[in-house]
């Protein structure tokens, strides 16, 4: 048997570590895919386990992997979303909010990005930057309905009814299918 055919090899674990994510076997999954980032530590299998672990609710495991993801690669806007996103799930929201903001410093263009930087920084409480980040994400697509579905929100979180039904009225003139807006 070569080695490359091993079933300790890489390529051997990382196969049968996705064969067993496909059938839902997550946790078996990752045993696998940690196993194989002992032979060869890449961003892409380390981006992997990160999801594999959130599909486990395994958030604190996650968020250790996606730390690494952004070691890695820290000029990619995906390894600071997914750690930001995960850091929410976790109730670590300025530290989602910090990582949240790397992503906008490194796409500024992408008002998606602003809108999960906005959504962050309401849940650490701060409704001003997160107005701000808000401002910004429309002035890029000013008509986009999640922005002012989400922005309704954190009007809405922070007692400020008129506003968010005012964002709320315009997030489904925008979008009508969005019922939930009204």
């Amino acid at each position: 048997m070569s080695k490359a055919s091993s079933p300790d090899s890489y390529d051997s674990l990382m196969a049968r570590a996705l064969a067993k994510v496909d059938a839902r076997d997550y946790r078996g999954g990752a045993a696998l895919m940690e196993s194989a980032l002992h032979i060869e530590s890449t961003p892409a299998v380390w981006q992997l386990l990160g999801i594999t672990w959130k599909e486990c609710g395994e958030n604190t495991k996650a968020r250790e992997a996606f730390l690494r993801v952004a070691e890695l690669k820290p000029g990619k806007p995906r390894a600071w979303v997914n750690l930001g996103a995960t850091e929410l799930d976790l109730g670590l929201f300025d530290e989602a909010a910090k990582h949240y903001k790397r992503a906008v410093e490194l796409a500024p263009d992408r008002a998606d990005l602003r809108i999960w930087l906005a959504n962050a920084y309401d849940r650490a409480g701060d409704l001003p930057s997160a107005l701000e980040s808000y401002r910004q994400a429309e002035a890029l697509e000013p008509n986009n309905a999640e922005v002012f579905y989400e922005r309704a929100f954190a009007y809405r979180n922070h007692d400020r009814f008129a506003d968010a039904g005012r964002d709320f009225a315009r997030a489904y003139e925008l979008d009508p299918k969005r019922e939930n807006a009204l």
